[in-house]
């Protein structure tokens, strides 16, 4: 396995019509219900041929950016328990973009 990286852009305070709507307008993208009712987070996997689409959605659907209701999830699951780890370009280049928070993960997953 050595190291999985996998980026996301999440929308975190979606209704469930925008859920439906970003499954059908992003391939790839996800949303669950969070933990609020009639509240839900979606899952966008952030490539290099998407980010334009993932920008036009969050204008089309009012995604308040200013408000921490977006952000880029990094998360690495690792065979070791210490290391660094480069970011993909893809994540540099959608904050010239765009102002998002970035966010991470860490999974030590012992052979």
């Amino acid at each position: 396995m050595n190291n999985e990286i996998t980026v996301f852009v999440r929308l975190l305070n979606l209704t469930r019509f925008q859920g439906l709507v970003l499954t059908k307008e992003i391939e790839g993208s996800t949303f669950k219900p969070e933990t609020e009712p009639n509240q839900y987070i979606g899952y966008i996997p952030l490539t290099d041929d998407n980010m334009h689409e993932i920008l036009n959605f969050i204008e089309r659907q009012k995604i308040d950016l200013e408000n921490g209701e977006a952000d880029i999830l990094i998360s690495v699951i690792s065979e070791r328990n210490s290391d660094s780890f480069d970011a993909p370009m893809t994540v540099n280049a959608l904050l010239k973009l765009c102002n998002l928070k970035l966010t991470f993960s860490f999974s030590y997953m012992p052979e």
